[in-house]
């Protein structure tokens, strides 16, 4: 079972950012892993490395 925790910043009217963490073990690791993982809510923190991780995957 996969468990989940969703959490939403609230920016300005109608705008929000949504932030999600996941773990296969416990709810509790979900919360840990989005409160250690990111905790600024810094989307680019997150982006840069995924788009380098990505740009540098050699498909078949």
């Amino acid at each position: 079972m996969i468990h989940r925790v969703v959490e939403l910043l609230h920016i300005r009217p109608h705008i929000l950012r949504p932030r999600v963490a996941l773990s296969a073990d416990t709810f509790e690791n979900a919360r840990k892993n989005l409160e250690t993982e990111n905790p600024a809510w810094d989307f680019q923190v997150v982006k840069k490395p995924a788009e380098e991780a990505w740009s540098n995957h050699h498909f078949c």
